[in-house]
């Protein structure tokens, strides 16, 4: 079930090594030190792969990283030489449990984990992969609770709000997913994984400003926009497919799932899953290039939104003062811009705390502002300083 489902951020499980009374062990554990700091993966399995024979230990730490890597048949092929023994150990039980639950063998991964905590193992991560079970199964309340029981124990609070956030994305809760998604983003906006799950679920939710916002710490403001519009008529195009065939995949309640994948990294759901294929691929054309330079035209600098860096002040610019004249959690609506726009000239949006702000007017002088606000015949607006803030021209 929720085959496509994607993971936010993934969570890794350190193993005790054996403890070393000598020194070809002492080497070995140097060098597995070294390539698990360097993120050298493919370097690390090989080193388990060379020296299986010399620390038993490595048999199931080199299963652990092919799961990690999601490369299930060599996981598969080095667990079939596991000892019986073995699956007595609470380490070898909980690796069995999460190579089931990546096959999508959820009753036997359920299995797996009664006996991992029947042999004491760690409850944090017994609730944490049975959150993911549920959230497969289209349990969803069972999910979250789950999840929340693993961070009362210890598990790292923004890994368990990527997982729930997910969670609330299956089952349609869009705008409570952008919640959480855009408190965690504004954290840690240089995670690619976690902004690509907050635009897909801000448009979903209807909140194309956090949506657009997002892209724009990745491409200029007309890219930005274009690529909007692309995931916007690729969703589209999806739900119709889905309505018209009337199919969802996988799932026990057409009512409550939404089958999707975002470009993410763990409910810890599957390191590669929160949206259907084509929605990924439609996803990942928004994310790719974050790499790539952004080209700003000055043509496009007149016409499209001004981005400013809102961690760096620039102190060498004038400053900019407008008049807020509405605040509202829902996108304010055509008639009610144009009403602004009529009387006031260019509105102006910017997003704080998931509150859409829009302002009118724009002076470099803070008594002309105040002079400009007296004049107006709006209640409870104020004058606001927008030197330093990222906007967006209406």
């Amino acid at each position: 079930m929720h085959n496509n489902l994607k993971v936010v951020i993934p969570i890794v499980f350190a193993l005790s090594g054996c403890v070393s009374t000598g020194g070809a062990n002492s080497e070995l554990e140097s060098k597995e030190s070294l390539l698990i700091s360097s993120n050298e993966t493919a370097q690390l399995v090989q080193f388990y792969k060379d020296n299986l024979k010399e620390n038993a230990s490595y048999k199931l730490k080199l299963v652990q990283v092919y799961l990690d890597l999601k490369d299930v048949k060599s996981a598969e092929l080095y667990s079939s030489t596991f000892d019986e023994d073995d699956y007595e150990k609470p380490e070898y039980l909980y690796t069995m449990a999460k190579m089931n639950y990546l096959k999508h063998e959820y009753s036997k991964t359920t299995e797996l984990l009664e006996q991992f905590r029947d042999a004491s193992g760690d409850e944090r991560r017994y609730f944490f992969l049975s959150g993911k079970v549920f959230a497969e199964q289209g349990l969803y309340e069972k999910s979250i609770s789950a999840f929340e029981r693993s961070r009362q124990l210890g598990m790292p609070d923004n890994n368990i709000k990527n997982n729930i956030a997910v969670v609330k994305i299956m089952r349609h809760d869009f705008s409570s997913a952008v919640k959480i998604l855009y408190d965690l983003y504004l954290q840690t906006p240089n995670d690619s994984k976690l902004r690509s799950n907050l635009i897909l679920a801000s448009v979903k939710a209807g909140r194309n400003d956090i949506a657009l916002d997002a892209l724009k710490d990745i491409y200029n403001d007309e890219q930005a926009r274009e690529q909007l519009e692309k995931l916007r008529g690729s969703l589209i195009v999806q739900e119709q497919q889905t309505e018209s065939s009337n199919v969802v995949e996988n799932k026990p309640d057409d009512s409550q799932s939404v089958g999707q994948k975002a470009s993410k990294q763990n409910v810890d759901l599957k390191s590669s899953e929160v949206q259907k294929q084509e929605k990924t691929k439609a996803l990942t054309k928004v994310t790719q290039s974050t790499d790539k330079p952004k080209s700003r035209k000055s043509s496009q600098q007149k016409t499209k939104k001004i981005v400013l860096n809102p961690h760096k002040k620039n102190t060498t610019v004038e400053h900019i003062y407008r008049i807020q004249v509405l605040a509202t959690y829902n996108v304010i609506t055509p008639e009610h811009l144009n009403y602004l726009k009529s009387n006031y000239g260019a509105v102006y949006s910017y997003t704080t705390d998931l509150w859409n702000r829009y302002c009118v007017g724009e002076f470099n002088n803070l008594e002309r502002a105040k002079a400009y606000m007296a004049d107006m015949n709006i209640k409870g607006v104020f004058v606001v300083e927008h030197t330093n803030k990222r906007y967006i021209k209406l």
